[in-house]
């Protein structure tokens, strides 16, 4: 599952920084590399088990044969469309609609709120529920809301109990998990489990301090894995982990709210989700091909909590959307605000932008 992750991650994100599409060479002919997988189910049999540990692995599984396999098909329908193959755009599409509905028929349980790992069992793993989530294999917002909620009843006070390996909590996996939290709308949830765990690793006397576990007992200790592989010695746990970086991202994304959404940030978003889990301030960036994209947030102008005051700058000749927060919780009224000293004109939610820097006054 790592190898196929940055694989595809290469083509949902790193594509959109990086690389120009229009510049590249043909796309795969069909809509997905493991076509010859998929039967009459419509689902992708998956018979490499190299997995991220997780036991239940292999087979029509939730987690890896079909909410993954789902992932790619967005950002190939860009790149096909980015690189005028309307043809294969449709191809693309049509293979993610058509999975996102036998997904939802094989695995979804209503009575529970949550995905089932297989046809044939109840359990309700923490990768495919957040998976289903974070690539929008879902139907609805209301049914992530019930896979966030469903999700956190797994949570102990270091974070994420893992139903497919129990007694663990996996840094990598729970990665995925704080951005579906996010994808849902709970955005203090997710900083709180961020705090859980991250915090865990950050503080804890048996780490480091600076870099990331690759995983731990539902305890705190150091034995992960011990009954699966690492043969009870805890020096086999990794204290510089990569896959456990997920919060690098989502902070980015969701709390600072800055993505690109367009080749290389042509077209941007700016959605901060201004004063979750109780921060006052948030400020960030990165860098494409076109040049830098940074963002600051900060609650509070001249002393008002009734303010906030946010900060852009994106490279000259893109453009961009600015997301009011809340904008989809009906209790709150729409608020005023300025662009640059100008009042802005707000349509469902959102607030046109030009590239260059702005000064956005939320009030």
């Amino acid at each position: 599952m790592n190898e196929r992750l940055g694989h595809r991650q290469l083509l949902s994100v790193l594509w959109r920084h990086r690389v120009d599409p229009r510049h590249m060479g043909e796309l795969p002919p069909r809509p997905s590399h493991s076509g010859g997988k998929v039967g009459s189910t419509g689902l992708m049999t998956v018979t490499g088990l190299r997995d991220w540990a997780r036991q239940g692995g292999g087979g029509i599984n939730a987690e890896d044969a079909s909410s993954f396999p789902h992932r790619p098909s967005s950002p190939a329908t860009d790149l096909a469309n980015a690189m005028n193959n309307t043809n294969l755009a449709s191809a693309y599409a049509k293979n993610a609609t058509n999975l996102k509905a036998r997904f939802n028929d094989v695995f979804w349980m209503d009575n529970v709120g949550l995905y089932r790992d297989n046809s044939s069992t109840t359990l309700t793993p923490q990768d495919a529920n957040s998976f289903a989530v974070l690539f929008n294999v879902t139907n609805t917002l209301e049914q992530k809301k019930r896979v966030s909620d469903g999700l956190m009843k797994n949570w102990n006070a270091l974070g994420p109990l893992p139903p497919e390996l129990p007694d663990t909590i996996s840094p990598f996996i729970s990665g995925f998990e704080l951005q579906a939290h996010f994808e849902a709308g709970n955005g203090d949830r997710a900083m709180d489990l961020l705090h859980r765990t991250w915090g865990y690793m950050l503080y804890t006397n048996l780490s480091v301090q600076s870099t990331l576990l690759e995983g731990f007992t539902a305890n705190g200790s150091l034995a992960y894995r011990a009954n699966v592989g690492y043969n009870h010695d805890p020096a086999y746990t990794s204290h510089a982990h990569g896959w456990s970086s997920g919060p690098t991202s989502a902070l980015t994304i969701y709390v600072l709210g800055l993505s690109v959404t367009a080749i290389q940030g042509e077209q941007w978003l700016l959605a901060p989700q201004i004063g979750v889990g109780g921060l006052t301030e948030a400020e960030g960036g990165f860098e494409t091909q076109l040049g830098w994209f940074g963002a600051s947030w900060s609650l509070g102008l001249d002393g008002s909590d009734g303010l906030a005051r946010v900060n852009v700058t994106t490279p000259q000749g893109t453009k961009g959307v600015f997301r009011l927060p809340n904008v989809d919780d009906d209790n709150v009224p729409v608020p005023q605000v300025t662009v640059d000293g100008k009042k802005a004109t707000v349509v469902n939610g959102q607030v046109a932008l030009s590239g260059g820097s702005h000064v956005i006054l939320v009030s």
